[in-house]
Protein backbone atom coordinates (compact mmCIF):
# COMPACT_ATOMS: atom_id res chain seq x y z
CA UNK A 1 0.00 0.00 0.00
CA UNK A 2 3.04 2.17 1.14
CA UNK A 3 4.27 1.28 -2.30
CA UNK A 4 1.52 2.24 -4.37
CA UNK A 5 1.28 5.75 -2.47
CA UNK A 6 4.64 6.07 -3.02
CA UNK A 7 4.83 5.63 -6.79
CA UNK A 8 1.24 8.13 -7.23
CA UNK A 9 2.82 11.07 -5.57
CA UNK A 10 6.24 10.76 -7.73
CA UNK A 11 4.02 10.25 -10.85
CA UNK A 12 1.49 13.37 -9.35
CA UNK A 13 4.73 15.24 -8.87
CA UNK A 14 6.03 14.71 -12.46
CA UNK A 15 2.66 15.59 -14.40
CA UNK A 16 2.33 19.30 -12.16
CA UNK A 17 5.97 19.96 -12.44
CA UNK A 18 5.38 19.42 -16.12
CA UNK A 19 2.49 21.31 -16.33
CA UNK A 20 3.66 24.26 -13.94
CA UNK A 21 6.67 24.48 -16.19
CA UNK A 22 4.29 24.36 -19.70
CA UNK A 23 2.65 27.26 -18.16
CA UNK A 24 5.39 29.33 -17.27
CA UNK A 25 6.12 29.04 -21.41
CA UNK A 26 3.20 30.16 -22.27
CA UNK A 27 3.62 33.13 -19.57
CA UNK A 28 6.43 34.15 -21.58
CA UNK A 29 3.90 35.50 -24.45
CA UNK A 30 1.54 37.91 -21.94
CA UNK A 31 1.78 41.14 -22.87
CA UNK A 32 -0.91 42.92 -20.85
CA UNK A 33 0.34 44.86 -17.99
CA UNK A 34 -2.43 43.36 -15.42
CA UNK A 35 -1.44 39.66 -16.78
CA UNK A 36 1.88 40.36 -16.21
CA UNK A 37 2.18 41.25 -12.56
CA UNK A 38 -0.24 38.17 -12.36
CA UNK A 39 2.18 36.08 -13.98
CA UNK A 40 4.68 37.62 -11.82
CA UNK A 41 2.86 36.60 -8.83
CA UNK A 42 2.04 32.97 -9.46
CA UNK A 43 5.99 32.62 -10.44
CA UNK A 44 7.28 33.84 -7.24
CA UNK A 45 4.75 31.63 -5.51
CA UNK A 46 6.18 28.53 -7.26
CA UNK A 47 9.40 29.56 -6.53
CA UNK A 48 8.75 29.82 -2.60
CA UNK A 49 6.93 26.10 -3.02
CA UNK A 50 9.40 24.52 -5.26
CA UNK A 51 11.92 25.39 -2.37
CA UNK A 52 10.01 23.16 0.12
CA UNK A 53 10.68 20.27 -1.73
CA UNK A 54 14.35 21.16 -1.96
CA UNK A 55 15.14 19.06 1.47
CA UNK A 56 18.25 17.23 0.72
CA UNK A 57 19.13 16.76 3.98
CA UNK A 58 15.85 14.32 4.03
CA UNK A 59 17.24 10.93 3.29
CA UNK A 60 14.52 9.44 1.15
CA UNK A 61 14.19 12.93 -0.67
CA UNK A 62 17.89 12.81 -1.17
CA UNK A 63 18.52 9.78 -3.21
CA UNK A 64 15.23 10.14 -5.03
CA UNK A 65 17.19 11.30 -7.72
CA UNK A 66 14.82 11.94 -10.53
CA UNK A 67 12.42 13.52 -7.96
CA UNK A 68 14.87 16.47 -7.04
CA UNK A 69 15.88 16.47 -10.65
CA UNK A 70 12.20 17.06 -11.75
CA UNK A 71 12.20 19.95 -8.70
CA UNK A 72 15.77 21.27 -9.86
CA UNK A 73 13.94 21.88 -13.54
CA UNK A 74 11.34 23.78 -12.31
CA UNK A 75 13.55 26.23 -10.36
CA UNK A 76 15.36 26.37 -13.61
CA UNK A 77 11.83 27.44 -15.60
CA UNK A 78 11.23 29.49 -12.30
CA UNK A 79 14.29 31.61 -11.79
CA UNK A 80 14.79 32.19 -16.16
CA UNK A 81 12.91 34.92 -16.11
CA UNK A 82 14.54 38.45 -14.51
CA UNK A 83 12.52 39.76 -11.17
CA UNK A 84 10.92 36.21 -10.67
CA UNK A 85 11.80 36.98 -6.57
CA UNK A 86 9.80 40.10 -6.78
CA UNK A 87 6.14 39.45 -6.02
CA UNK A 88 6.28 37.83 -3.05
CA UNK A 89 3.80 39.47 -0.23
CA UNK A 90 5.80 37.85 2.79
CA UNK A 91 9.01 38.11 1.78
CA UNK A 92 11.33 40.29 0.61
CA UNK A 93 13.11 39.81 -3.03
CA UNK A 94 16.67 39.28 -1.81
CA UNK A 95 15.45 36.89 1.23
CA UNK A 96 13.84 34.91 -1.44
CA UNK A 97 17.64 34.50 -3.67
CA UNK A 98 19.51 34.19 -0.11
CA UNK A 99 17.73 30.87 0.51
CA UNK A 100 17.66 29.66 -3.05
CA UNK A 101 21.40 30.19 -2.49
CA UNK A 102 21.78 28.27 0.14
CA UNK A 103 19.82 25.63 -0.98
CA UNK A 104 21.29 24.91 -4.50
CA UNK A 105 25.07 25.54 -2.84
CA UNK A 106 23.85 22.48 -0.92
CA UNK A 107 22.74 20.04 -3.35
CA UNK A 108 26.16 21.08 -5.20
CA UNK A 109 28.36 20.37 -2.59
CA UNK A 110 26.41 17.34 -2.18
CA UNK A 111 26.33 15.93 -5.18
CA UNK A 112 29.72 16.98 -6.98
CA UNK A 113 31.61 19.13 -4.14
CA UNK A 114 32.00 15.82 -1.40
CA UNK A 115 32.33 13.53 -4.53
CA UNK A 116 35.70 15.29 -6.24
CA UNK A 117 33.39 16.40 -9.48
CA UNK A 118 32.40 13.31 -11.70
CA UNK A 119 35.43 11.62 -12.48
CA UNK A 120 34.51 8.74 -10.45
CA UNK A 121 30.45 8.69 -11.18
CA UNK A 122 27.75 10.11 -13.48
CA UNK A 123 25.45 9.88 -10.59
CA UNK A 124 23.33 13.28 -10.24
CA UNK A 125 24.40 14.39 -13.50
CA UNK A 126 21.40 15.64 -14.00
CA UNK A 127 20.85 17.41 -10.64
CA UNK A 128 24.23 18.95 -10.88
CA UNK A 129 23.67 20.49 -14.23
CA UNK A 130 20.30 22.16 -13.43
CA UNK A 131 21.62 22.98 -10.12
CA UNK A 132 24.38 25.30 -12.16
CA UNK A 133 21.83 26.58 -14.14
CA UNK A 134 19.81 27.50 -11.39
CA UNK A 135 22.90 28.99 -9.66
CA UNK A 136 23.71 30.85 -12.70
CA UNK A 137 20.09 32.65 -13.19
CA UNK A 138 20.15 33.52 -9.32
CA UNK A 139 23.19 35.53 -9.68
CA UNK A 140 21.98 37.77 -12.26
CA UNK A 141 18.83 38.55 -9.98
CA UNK A 142 21.06 38.78 -6.84
CA UNK A 143 23.08 41.94 -8.40
CA UNK A 144 19.34 43.08 -9.13
CA UNK A 145 17.88 42.89 -5.80
CA UNK A 146 21.16 43.19 -4.19
CA UNK A 147 20.78 46.22 -1.65
CA UNK A 148 24.11 46.53 -1.15
CA UNK A 149 27.03 45.05 -3.31
CA UNK A 150 28.42 43.08 -0.44
CA UNK A 151 26.60 39.74 -0.79
CA UNK A 152 29.62 37.61 -2.87
CA UNK A 153 30.68 36.09 0.32
CA UNK A 154 27.08 34.09 0.57
CA UNK A 155 28.25 32.38 -1.73
CA UNK A 156 31.41 31.01 0.13
CA UNK A 157 31.25 27.30 1.18
CA UNK A 158 32.81 26.34 4.55
CA UNK A 159 35.64 23.96 4.66
CA UNK A 160 35.18 20.44 4.53
CA UNK A 161 37.34 19.70 7.27
CA UNK A 162 35.23 20.58 10.44
CA UNK A 163 38.58 20.83 12.18
CA UNK A 164 39.36 23.76 10.04
CA UNK A 165 36.50 25.92 9.50
CA UNK A 166 37.68 28.39 12.00
CA UNK A 167 40.92 29.00 10.01
CA UNK A 168 40.09 28.83 6.64
CA UNK A 169 36.84 28.95 4.52
CA UNK A 170 36.56 26.68 1.40
CA UNK A 171 35.49 29.90 -0.66
CA UNK A 172 34.74 30.09 -3.97
CA UNK A 173 37.29 26.75 -4.46
CA UNK A 174 34.28 24.87 -5.12
CA UNK A 175 33.59 26.52 -8.32
CA UNK A 176 36.43 25.90 -10.18
CA UNK A 177 36.53 22.28 -10.43
CA UNK A 178 33.11 22.85 -12.67
CA UNK A 179 35.33 24.75 -14.68
CA UNK A 180 37.18 21.41 -16.32
CA UNK A 181 34.27 19.54 -15.78
CA UNK A 182 33.31 16.70 -19.08
CA UNK A 183 30.69 18.09 -19.83
CA UNK A 184 30.68 21.68 -22.09
CA UNK A 185 27.27 22.32 -20.44
CA UNK A 186 28.67 22.00 -17.29
CA UNK A 187 31.69 24.03 -18.06
CA UNK A 188 30.09 26.83 -19.88
CA UNK A 189 27.34 27.38 -17.11
CA UNK A 190 29.85 27.60 -14.23
CA UNK A 191 32.62 30.16 -15.58
CA UNK A 192 29.27 32.41 -16.34
CA UNK A 193 28.91 31.94 -13.02
CA UNK A 194 32.50 33.03 -12.12
CA UNK A 195 32.37 35.47 -15.01
CA UNK A 196 28.50 37.03 -12.51
CA UNK A 197 30.37 37.37 -9.67
CA UNK A 198 33.77 38.59 -11.27
CA UNK A 199 31.95 41.42 -12.56
CA UNK A 200 31.89 42.81 -8.87
CA UNK A 201 35.61 43.98 -7.06
CA UNK A 202 34.84 41.52 -4.35
CA UNK A 203 34.01 38.94 -5.93
CA UNK A 204 37.69 39.19 -8.17
CA UNK A 205 39.37 38.97 -4.86
CA UNK A 206 37.55 36.45 -3.40
CA UNK A 207 37.80 34.25 -7.17
CA UNK A 208 41.66 34.96 -6.92
CA UNK A 209 41.92 34.01 -3.42
CA UNK A 210 40.49 30.56 -3.96
CA UNK A 211 42.99 29.39 -7.10
CA UNK A 212 46.08 30.51 -4.65
CA UNK A 213 46.52 26.98 -4.41
CA UNK A 214 46.61 25.97 -8.05
CA UNK A 215 49.49 26.15 -10.35
CA UNK A 216 49.07 29.95 -12.87
CA UNK A 217 45.94 30.74 -9.82
CA UNK A 218 43.00 32.28 -11.48
CA UNK A 219 45.06 34.46 -13.92
CA UNK A 220 46.50 30.87 -15.43
CA UNK A 221 43.33 28.68 -15.50
CA UNK A 222 41.37 31.24 -17.07
CA UNK A 223 43.84 32.04 -19.45
CA UNK A 224 44.60 28.01 -20.48
CA UNK A 225 41.06 27.65 -20.47
CA UNK A 226 40.75 31.02 -23.17
CA UNK A 227 43.38 29.12 -25.42
CA UNK A 228 42.52 25.76 -25.58
CA UNK A 229 41.60 25.70 -28.88
CA UNK A 230 39.81 22.37 -28.06
CA UNK A 231 37.21 24.09 -26.00
CA UNK A 232 34.33 25.21 -27.27
CA UNK A 233 33.11 28.79 -28.60
CA UNK A 234 30.81 29.41 -25.72
CA UNK A 235 33.31 27.95 -22.60
CA UNK A 236 35.84 30.17 -24.36
CA UNK A 237 34.14 33.11 -24.25
CA UNK A 238 32.98 33.08 -20.86
CA UNK A 239 36.90 32.62 -20.08
CA UNK A 240 37.31 35.74 -21.71
CA UNK A 241 34.89 37.34 -20.08
CA UNK A 242 36.28 36.51 -16.43
CA UNK A 243 40.17 37.54 -17.97
CA UNK A 244 38.00 41.16 -18.95
CA UNK A 245 36.75 41.47 -15.70
CA UNK A 246 39.84 40.51 -13.77
CA UNK A 247 42.08 43.56 -16.34
CA UNK A 248 39.06 46.21 -15.53
CA UNK A 249 39.65 46.16 -11.92
CA UNK A 250 41.17 49.56 -10.93
CA UNK A 251 45.21 49.58 -9.76
CA UNK A 252 44.85 50.30 -5.77
CA UNK A 253 46.03 54.02 -4.87
CA UNK A 254 47.88 52.28 -1.95
CA UNK A 255 49.68 49.00 -1.49
CA UNK A 256 47.28 46.55 -0.03
CA UNK A 257 48.72 43.24 0.88
CA UNK A 258 47.42 40.21 -1.20
CA UNK A 259 45.40 42.30 -3.79
CA UNK A 260 44.45 40.97 -6.37
CA UNK A 261 47.09 42.44 -8.63
CA UNK A 262 50.18 42.51 -6.31
CA UNK A 263 49.44 38.12 -6.63
CA UNK A 264 49.53 38.49 -10.76
CA UNK A 265 52.92 40.51 -10.58
CA UNK A 266 54.20 38.44 -7.82
CA UNK A 267 53.74 35.33 -10.17
CA UNK A 268 55.14 37.25 -13.27
CA UNK A 269 57.94 38.08 -11.12
CA UNK A 270 59.01 34.85 -9.58
CA UNK A 271 58.52 33.07 -13.15
CA UNK A 272 55.39 31.46 -13.25
CA UNK A 273 55.38 29.01 -16.22
CA UNK A 274 52.14 28.72 -16.53
CA UNK A 275 51.45 32.68 -16.75
CA UNK A 276 54.70 33.23 -18.61
CA UNK A 277 53.53 30.66 -21.23
CA UNK A 278 50.18 31.90 -21.50
CA UNK A 279 51.15 35.05 -21.91
CA UNK A 280 53.72 33.73 -24.67
CA UNK A 281 50.73 32.77 -26.37
CA UNK A 282 48.41 34.98 -26.53
CA UNK A 283 51.24 37.43 -28.05
CA UNK A 284 52.32 34.75 -30.62
CA UNK A 285 48.42 33.56 -32.27
CA UNK A 286 46.10 35.31 -32.91
CA UNK A 287 42.40 34.53 -30.95
CA UNK A 288 40.35 32.15 -32.28
CA UNK A 289 36.97 31.44 -30.84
Amino acid sequence: MDDTKTAVRRQLQKELITFFNTLQLSFMSVTDRKDLELAGYFRTELALKLMQYLRVTDAPHFYGLPSLERTLRGMVHVTAVPGWSSYSVIMEPFTICKKYLAGLLEVISSFYVEWRGNAMSFMGKGVTKCTILCLLHLSHEMMAQAPNMDWVSLWFLPCDNSEEQFTSPQGLAWLIPLWVDRDPEVKFTSLAIGSALTSLEAGCLALAESCQNISGGLWGTVMNILLDQSECSMVRREAAFILQNLLVIPLPTEEVKDSIWQILMTRLALGDPYLIKANLQVLSQPLRL
